[in-house]
Order: structure tokens, then sequence, then C-alpha cells
């Protein structure tokens, strides 16, 4: 999870990466406008599905 800038409507980015521990290869990568656990896990899952 990385905090981006404020969108023009004032709502917070953030930038949420999976990398490979390894390479460094990042696996999957979103900008979404909230934190929440859900967001990450749905991320997660569409990772491991690709």
């Amino acid at each position: 999870m990385c905090h981006g800038l404020a969108l023009a409507d004032g709502r917070p980015l953030r930038i949420q990466a999976l990398l490979d521990d390894k390479s460094r290869y990042v696996v999957a990568l979103e900008a979404r406008c909230s934190e929440r656990e859900e967001d990450m896990l749905s991320l997660f899952l569409a990772a491991l599905r690709r």
C-alpha cells in the first residue's frame, strides 16, 4: 500500500501492489480510493486467478 496524492474531488489515492519477494516482479497493481481489507483481498484473488 502506498499513499498517493489526493484526487481532484478531494478523495485520497491509495496504490495497492503485490510483488514477488525474490524477483520483485509486480504481480498485481491497482489504484483505489480506500484502504479496506476487502480491496486488498480482491486484488490478491484476482492475481491468483491470473
